[in-house]
């Protein structure tokens, strides 16, 4: 299973493959990528690890499991 890390950047936050520094998502903000993960998770089977600006472990949300038991209402 693919893990996933969200972390901020000094320029808002990004979401990189673990063991990676290539951003596969930026936002300016945290509540920004949390609004986009969920589209860019369906359909994966992941781990994603979210990260507060100290570098402590916030969240770690485990896809699809995440979005079924969380779906977005429209």
């Amino acid at each position: 299973m693919t893990t996933y890390h969200i972390n901020p950047t000094p320029m808002g936050w990004a979401m990189a493959t673990e063991g990676s520094d290539e951003a596969l998502l930026r936002t300016l903000t945290k509540e920004e990528m949390l609004a986009e993960l969920p589209a860019y998770m369906d359909g994966k089977t992941a781990s994603v690890k979210i990260f507060t600006r100290d570098d402590n472990l916030e969240e770690q949300r485990e896809y699809p499991d995440y979005a079924r038991s969380n779906p977005v209402l429209s």
